[in-house]
């Protein structure tokens, strides 16, 4: 566990210190990948984006990087569970 040199680890916890650690050892301006939500196909999912675009607008809906606003740096991960990430959010 890497802690700030000098300085004992934020968390006593080593699962909370693991989580802060990969949230502040990794821009949040790093690439966000795809994910599409739950049994919903990609040609669906970008099918609803672009509907969702023509009703609000490009300034209301935001996927891919543009996401990186909307994934909390805070959220620790279960064991064996993958970070939270949206599929996209609107405004």
């Amino acid at each position: 566990m890497a802690t700030v040199p000098g300085l004992p680890p934020a968390y006593a916890d080593p699962t909370y210190q693991t989580a802060h650690e990969a949230v502040f050892s990794t821009p949040l301006t790093a690439k966000i990948e795809r994910v599409l939500p739950p049994g919903v196909s990609d040609g669906d999912f970008s099918k609803a984006i672009e509907k969702a675009v023509r009703v609000l607008g490009k300034s209301a809906v935001f996927t891919g990087d543009d996401l990186k606003y909307y994934v909390d740096p805070y959220d620790i991960p279960e064991a064996g569970k993958a970070r939270n990430i949206p599929s996209a959010a609107v405004w």
